[in-house]
């Protein structure tokens, strides 16, 4: 497997391009056959730049990328438009399809890292009860889902909600409006969740928590941009 080896030191991270394992996604639409070295390259530029700007403005996602991811692959996506995913098997393992900038990449990075965390809590804690049929609208999605994907729906979105947040200075009205969607998208959503009966203790404390987290921010006055 090729690696991108991005900054430099104790600031650095690299990760395996995983281009063959046949179960590192399943049900995923991964990409046929390697990248060219023009494709990889470009991969490798726009990570760095992206690693750039988690470091800069989002150094607690970029810590946290630098100890649980270890691995990308390559997913497929309609044209002009972009996927990504965190299989629950493999973790330190996210798919990405090809970037359209570095800012995007970034983001992307930011979300996936909520589901590989996320996945983390599974591993120790029971949030909701077996699935119960019933299926819950979302934002970012157009097909209901059920509770436990609800929830990191919720949780990813948080995580999406706060990398805009912290974009607002250097991006301006794109990041203003995209805090104010997933903020209030993501509060909207968790606020329905908790009503749910099929929420174990554990899990109703984890989307308190994230609730919170949320309704604090729907009073952040906009961003001072710059001059």
């Amino acid at each position: 497997m090729r690696a991108l080896h991005v900054g430099e030191g104790g600031a650095g991270m690299t990760l395996l391009l995983d281009e063959a394992d046949p179960d590192r996604m399943p049900g995923a639409s991964l990409r046929g056959g390697r990248l060219t070295a023009a494709e990889a390259d470009r991969w490798g530029v726009l990570l760095e730049e992206a690693w750039t700007i988690l470091l800069r403005r989002h150094w607690t996602t970029a810590a946290e990328a630098r100890v649980l991811l270890r691995a990308v692959t390559v997913l497929d996506a309609p044209p002009g438009r972009a996927t990504s995913g965190t299989p629950r098997h493999a973790p330190g393992l996210i798919g990405l399809s090809s970037p359209v900038d570095a800012r995007g990449l970034a983001e992307t990075i930011a979300h996936e890292i909520q589901h590989t965390k996320l996945n983390a809590v599974l591993d120790h804690h029971v949030l909701t009860e077996a699935d119960d049929g019933v299926r819950h609208p979302v934002a970012w999605r157009p097909d209901p889902r059920p509770l436990l994907g609800a929830l990191h729906g919720v949780y990813a979105h948080l995580g999406v909600a706060g990398f805009w947040r912290r974009e607002r200075p250097a991006a301006g009205p794109r990041a203003e409006g995209a805090y104010a969607r997933w903020r209030d998208a993501a509060h909207a959503a968790a606020v329905a969740l908790a009503e749910s009966p099929a929420l174990t203790p554990h899990g109703r404390l984890f989307l308190e928590g994230t609730t919170a987290t949320l309704a604090a921010w729907k009073s952040d006055p906009p961003a001072a941009l710059p001059a």
